[in-house]
This record gives C-alpha cells, structure tokens and sequence, in this order.
C-alpha cells in the first residue's frame, strides 16, 4: 500500500518542516523579544532626553530666579530711594505659573511638589509685601520682611535644589535602566540564539539518527538478501517513507521465497520428469530390443520352417533324381523341384523386403511403399490402395526407414488384428509437412485399453510413435470399435545446410 500522510504518520518531509517551523518560530520570538526591549530602551531614552532634561532645566532655572530675585530684594533695602525695575517685576512674573501648573517632572512624588508650591507661594507673598513696603518708601519695615523671610527662601532654595536632585537622581536611574535593557537584549538575543541553535541541533540529531538507523536497516537487509538469506525482514518503528519502504522489501522477500519455493517445486517436478523420461527411454529401449529380437525370431523361425523345409525337400529330391532311371519319371522329378525353388525364392525376397527393400536405398520412399503395398496385397488377400503426391525430395535414409516401417506395422496390425478386408495408404504433401495415413475397414478397437493391455499389438503401437519421434515426427492414432482404424503419420519437411526448408512438391496424384 502506498505511503499516505493521513494515517497517523509523518513523513520526513512533514519532519523537516516541523523542524524549520521550530527554529523559524524560536527566531520569531527572540525578534520579539528583542524589538520590544528596543521599544522600552526608546522609549526611557526618549523620556530622559525629552522630558527629564527638560524637568531639569526648568528646576534649574527656577533656582536661578530665585536667587536672583532675592539679590535683587537684597539690592533693593540697601539704597533710600528705592524703586521697582523691570527686571525685578519680570523675575517676579516668571516665577507665578508654577503655582497654578505642576512641574514637567512627572516622577517626582506629590507631596514634595505640593509643599514646594506652597513655599514659593509663601514666598512670593512674602516678596509683594516687601515690594509694597519699598513702594511705600518704608525701608525699615522693608528690612523687616527681607530678615524675616530668609528662613523661608532658604527652606524654598533647598526644597527646590532637593526636587532637582531627585529629577537628577530619577533621569540617571533611567539611564542604568536604559543600559541594563540593553545588556538584557543582548544577553537575551545571545540566549535565544544558542537555544535555536541547540534546539536546530537536537532536531537534526534525532533526524539523522532516525534517518540513518533506519537506513542502516534496510542495507542490511539488502545485503544478507545479496547473500542468498531471505528470511530476514526488516521492521522499523517509525511511520515515515522508509517504513514504507520495508514493508515493500518484505513484501519483495516473500515474493523471493514464494519464487525460490516454486522453482523448487519446478526443479523437483523437472528432475521428476528428467526420472520418468529416462524410465520411459529405458522402456523403450527395452521395447525395440525386444522388437529386434522379436524380429530376428521371426527371421529365423521362417527360414527354418519355410526355407529351411523347403531346401530340405530340394536336397531329398535331388537325392531321389539321381537313383531314378526313368526320363519321364525324372522330368516329373525336376518339375517340381523347380517349382519348390521357385517358392522358396519368392519367401526368401518376401523376408527380405520385410526387412528392408533394396528399392528404398535405390528409389525413395514412394516407389518403396508403392512395391511393398503391392506385394502385400498379393500376399495376404487384403486390397490395399496407394496413392501419392509427387515428392521432388527425399528424405535422409533413417526418416525413410521410419516411415516405412510406421507403415508396414500399420499394414500388418490391419490384417492380424483387423479383420479388414479393404486398406488405404495415402501420401499427401503440404507447406511444411508430409502427412501419411494408413487407413482400413476393420473392427477398431479401443485406444486406450490397447495401450494398456501390454500385448503384442500395443508394443507394435508404442514402436510406431518411437520411431516418429526419434526422426522429429509425430504419430496420431485414430480408432473406434466397429469403425475401422486410422494412423496418421507426419513429418517435416527436410531443411538445407543453411536452414531453408525445401520446397514443397507439387500436389499431383500418381
């Protein structure tokens, strides 16, 4: 089955990705982190240039204003005939917002700034008296107030120089915040950087080492199947394309052993078949010798009993010729010594063409089987027809010899265990083949059971389909009881020394 993402697996592509997610979402966040604390350092940069300097200054310059203001006063008791200047009334206007605004220091605490506001108003109060009074022209009562209100200006000086201070103070504790921050985003951006780059790490670690642990599976795998073990299947625990893929080596291992398993069975079944067809040719070894002698029995016992009789008879006559004295008597005599010669001769070249006619060597095959169904006829009574298609080749002699011989059996069953009184023997050519059939009206008889019986007509039919398979041919026998007997032989044209059939001869009835 293929590899599918949606069965509860991952593959090492979906692996990989996680993995650049991971590292991809560590470094999202170090930015993160590192953007808003260089927000934070901005924005405390921002306020200690903005709003602290400028808390700063004004602290500053109220201070200044105030001593001013108050060396003026001091100025001013001292001569008779005082009067009001313009920068007296000037420093004097400065100093008024700040008892209806608050400072621009926003950090200072409340309530320093709300008792500093009520000395400066006190103060200033203190400072429009004297300045009536010098209006007045009551310089004692001028001196008065300025003695009187030094306690009070110094209390406004040093609560002033003390808010300063603080703003001082506060502004410098924003500047080590501003550089703690950084030493913080760098040490954090430091941080991060080495967690991804250990988290990177470990990822691909445990990517490599399940990668190539299950790697190194598979090519041991692969090579104890290289040396001939296919019993070893490899399973592996991850659901990736490499479990996949050792499902499809086990599956290709079983596919190995149920192929060894068969060619076993084949190699079993072969060596079986090698066996029986060994048996086979030892039977049908057996059967032709048995045939030879089977044969040279028959030669010898028709020669003893035919021949041998016969020359017998012809020596006792010649015997008895020469004591006779009568011519007529003699003549009688050498008459029927001829007359047995005669016979005796006609058996002897019967035997022989039984054996082999000369005229197959000399002729081919066709004058042959033409002579020979001929003498047969005449010999047993059987009416046997021949005919056959002009034949330009021939075959090598040992295919001759087998086709006679197919068709001297089959002549010889027809009358030995036939019962026919009619025999054909045709030969046809075609584009490939010479086909021969034997045919006759006999009784017929059952195929199988003639194969089976083991008797003289089935070694005769086992002879015939030896003889055409050891010459390349094949033998049909066709055979019903009541229906007469057919035996089809076939066999192949003969080719050239260069492989080319011959070609075939023309259909021409003889």
């Amino acid at each position: 089955m293929p590899f599918r993402k949606g069965d509860g697996s991952l593959s090492i592509r979906t692996k990989i990705i996680f993995a650049f997610s991971m590292l991809l979402g560590l470094m999202a966040s170090q930015l993160i982190i590192t953007i808003t604390q260089v927000g934070r350092i901005a924005d405390i940069s921002s306020h200690v240039a903005g709003e602290g300097l400028t808390s700063l200054t004004q602290l500053r310059d109220i201070e200044l204003s105030l001593m001013e203001l108050r060396l003026a006063e001091q100025s001013a008791i001292l001569p008779e005939d005082f009067t009001p200047s313009a920068t007296n009334e000037q420093l004097f206007s400065s100093l008024q917002p700040y008892l209806r605004s608050s400072l621009p220091a926003n950090d200072l605490p409340a309530g320093e700034v709300t008792a500093w506001r009520a000395a400066l108003s006190a103060y200033l109060e203190t400072h429009r008296v004297l300045a009536a009074s010098l209006a007045a022209g009551d310089m004692a009562a001028a001196r008065q107030t300025f003695t009187a209100a030094r306690p009070q200006f110094e209390a406004l000086l040093n609560a002033t120089r003390s808010l300063t201070a603080r703003e001082l103070a506060a502004n410098r504790g924003l500047g080590s915040l501003t550089t703690h921050l950084a030493s913080q985003t760098r040490h954090l951006f430091t941080a991060g950087l080495i967690v991804a780059t250990l988290v990177e790490i470990g990822i691909g670690w445990y990517l490599m080492r399940s990668l190539t642990a299950s790697l190194a599976r598979l090519v041991e795998g692969t090579r104890r199947v290289a040396a001939g073990d296919l019993t070893h299947e490899v399973y592996l625990d991850t659901q990736d394309e490499f479990s996949y893929l050792a499902r499809s080596f086990n599956a290709m291992l079983k596919s190995l052993r149920d192929t060894q398993a068969e060619n076993v069975k084949l190699h079993v079944q072969t060596v079986q078949m090698q066996q029986d067809q060994i048996r086979l040719l030892r039977e049908q070894f057996s059967r032709i010798v048995k045939a030879q002698e089977d044969e040279r029995q028959r030669v010898a016992r028709e020669l003893h009993d035919q021949a041998g009789q016969a020359l017998t008879a012809i020596q006792l006559g010649l015997g008895r010729l020469e004591k006779l004295d009568d011519p007529a008597a003699a003549g009688s005599e050498a008459r029927a010594l001829r007359e047995l010669t005669v016979q005796t001769m006609e058996e002897i070249r019967n035997l022989a063409l039984d054996l082999r006619p000369s005229i197959l060597d000399d002729l081919g095959l066709v004058p042959a089987v033409r002579q020979y169904t001929r003498e047969f006829g005449r010999r047993t009574g059987l009416n046997v027809t021949f005919t056959a298609d002009v034949i330009k080749c021939r075959f090598p002699a040992e295919v001759e010899a087998a086709l006679f011989r197919v068709i001297q059996e089959a002549l010889t069953n027809t009358v030995k265990h036939a019962g026919a009184t009619r025999a054909s023997v045709d030969m046809r050519v075609g584009p490939e083949e010479l086909q021969i059939t034997v045919k006759d009206d006999g009784r017929g008889f059952d195929l199988e059971e003639a194969l089976q019986a083991g008797n003289k007509r089935s070694l005769g039919l086992f002879g015939m389909q030896e003889r055409m398979t050891l010459v390349g041919g094949e033998l049909a026998i066709e055979s019903t009881p009541g229906q007469g007997t057919r035996v089809i032989a076939t066999i192949p044209w003969p080719a050239y020394p260069d492989g080319r059939q011959t070609e075939p001869p023309r259909l021409l009835s003889t």
